[in-house]
């Protein structure tokens, strides 16, 4: 016969300051948040520029007490606003004067200059990633990309050599 490689009374303790009821006989499912921990800050975008240097984060909207990113957009001969969470993995976002079709292209430039965002590179999707820039040195090794197309929220950051996903798939 093998023995256990511990003692029936290490259990006992183990299983004694394990509380499986409350006071009022209600069972305690175990919670996933981590104890005496504060909650983590998200990552959060506080700058991010167009090619002429205009910062495209400011008041005008506003998601969980941070100021959101504002891009110019066309779509179907309309021009509109939309306004995107700065904060990562966080996909909410609304449009103002343009109406947005699923799956339609966009058209995106800056809201202060009018200039057009470079290219960085194809969507899985078929859009593009359009590059905005995380710093005033306008490098693409600090940016930030999301999809043109409607509906994808494919996005990642970039600095230098490291890429974060910052949510994919279903940010216009």
């Amino acid at each position: 016969m093998v023995k256990p490689p511990y003692k029936s009374t290490d259990v006992k303790i183990c299983v004694d300051e394990m509380k499986r009821f409350n006071t009022k006989g209600r069972m305690i499912f175990p919670s996933h948040k981590k104890h005496g921990k504060e909650k983590a800050e998200p990552e959060v975008i506080k700058e991010c520029y167009c090619p002429n240097g205009h910062n495209l984060v400011n008041t005008q909207s506003v998601f969980r007490e941070y100021n959101g990113i504002v891009l110019k957009v066309k779509c179907a001969g309309k021009s509109g606003l939309v306004f995107l969470s700065p904060i990562c993995g966080d996909k909410s976002r609304f449009s103002f004067d343009v109406d947005l079709v699923e799956g339609e292209l966009l058209e995106i430039s800056c809201l202060e200059c009018g200039a057009s965002f470079p290219v960085y590179g194809p969507c899985d999707c078929g859009g593009q990633y359009i590059t905005l820039f995380l710093g005033k040195d306008l490098e693409f090794t600090n940016c930030l990309g999301i999809c043109n197309r409607v509906g994808c929220t494919n996005s990642w950051m970039r600095y230098g050599d490291e890429i974060r996903r910052c949510y994919m798939r279903e940010t216009l």
